[in-house]
């Protein structure tokens, strides 16, 4: 019996999203978190860990809105 190789399949393509909005979507649940903790009458270390959070976010944010510039120019010139 001779037996044929399956099919190739084409390669998967790799997942690339745009990632502003999920960035953001991250800078705005630290920033809910300290008002909700603010609030609630939580430690203030809780609501400043919060707080330092949007404030390393927003680096990342910026970050990512280049990537998707880059990203927009890659899926246009191919």
């Amino acid at each position: 019996m001779t037996s044929t190789p399956p099919a190739a399949e084409p390669p998967v393509k790799p997942l690339d999203p745009p990632m502003t909005p999920l960035a953001i979507g991250g800078i705005a649940l630290w920033a809910v978190a300290a008002v909700v903790l603010w609030i609630a009458g939580a430690p203030s270390s809780w609501v400043w860990i919060c707080v330092a959070g949007v404030i390393v976010g927003i680096p990342g944010w910026l970050t990512m809105r280049v990537h998707d510039r880059n990203r927009a120019r890659r899926l246009g010139s191919s």
